[in-house]
């Protein structure tokens, strides 16, 4: 079973990052449409996958496929509602292989 992230809003006062480990079996977090990921601490490569749910325009589905380099910061996103949510309102983050990648969801305001 896939594991939540929970989402930090970002605020005024600024944020310090509080990452979460990565779930073989995915993770999930709750969209708002105006959140993004902070993704740190990859000392292995992988894919990560963020599943669209929706169709392009185009007719096409364009899942977000990141394959990090050793030690770099990614921030990626936001996420629009009527692409990435599931029926539950959830964006699905899946992994090809398990390190020690650290991963926090922010919401803008």
């Amino acid at each position: 079973m896939s594991t939540e992230f929970a989402v930090t809003k970002i605020t005024h006062a600024g944020i310090t990052p509080a990452t979460g480990a990565i779930d073989l079996e995915g993770n999930w977090f709750l969209n708002t449409g105006r959140c993004f990921l902070y993704i740190e601490g990859v000392t292995g490569t992988k894919e990560i996958t963020i599943n669209s749910q929706a169709l392009c325009n185009y007719g096409e589905d364009h899942d977000v496929k990141i394959t990090p380099s050793v030690s770099t910061l990614y921030l990626v996103g936001p996420f629009p509602k009527s692409r990435f949510d599931d029926a539950a309102g959830k964006v699905q983050i899946t992994y090809t292989a398990e390190d020690d990648s650290k991963i926090q969801v922010i919401e803008l305001p």
